[in-house]
């Protein structure tokens, strides 16, 4: 399954970057096809006919060690989410606790709107072993990986310019589970935003 991702901006951009470089004499190399993954992921799935929104939440809470007890104030809000927009989600478990086998912790939910998505900010979530939520035409998908070219230049600058980002649909189970976005083919506003779920605070 193929998804629409074309970053017009992120090409304007490096081309001004380029132009920029070339007219000052840079020279620029390239690390092409990097691959970075977060590796293990949960094989939870929604039940037919139900809200995706809690198996993506437990995919990217259990990849990061969070297992919250059914009674938390997470488990309570999650439910109350009627369809997968991702900024309901994080409007609701904003800030709710989380009580756990060692303690309570608080979750800290941080959204990024399609206009200010950077590649660098998801890649150092990826290696910091973060999956993220995003969201496409109302679905939630859960991003796990990116393939991505890093431009290195002679005077210490670098870019990073995404290629592909692996995803996984939470509806399904086994092939069809996993979802691969191209930047070249696939159009990139028709994704709202991007969400990173983490640990806020904890109480022992």
């Amino acid at each position: 399954m193929r998804l629409r991702f074309a970053n017009a901006v992120c090409v304007a951009l490096f081309v001004v970057s380029m132009a920029a470089a070339q007219s000052q004499g840079t020279s620029e190399y390239v690390n092409p096809n990097l691959r970075v993954e977060v590796p293990g992921l949960s094989a939870t799935a929604a039940e037919p006919g139900t809200s995706v929104a809690p198996a993506a939440l437990h995919i990217v809470l259990k990849a990061q060690n969070i297992h919250c007890d059914r009674y938390s104030e997470v488990e309570t809000a999650i439910k109350s989410v009627s369809g997968n927009p991702l900024k309901e989600l994080v409007g609701r478990i904003s800030g709710t606790s989380c009580a756990t086998g060692t303690g309570t912790i608080r979750v800290a939910v941080s959204f990024v709107p399609n206009s200010s998505i950077r590649a660098d900010d998801l890649i150092a979530g990826l290696q910091a072993y973060k999956p993220q939520l995003i969201n496409y035409q109302n679905n939630l998908y859960v991003l796990y990986g990116a393939v991505y070219d890093e431009h290195v230049y002679s005077d210490g600058t670098r870019m990073n310019v995404i290629r592909e980002l692996l995803l996984l649909d939470p509806r399904y189970r086994g092939k069809k589970r996993a979802v691969v976005f191209v930047r070249d083919k696939d159009d990139f506003k028709q994704i709202e935003g991007v969400a990173t779920i983490g640990i806020e605070g904890r109480q022992n």
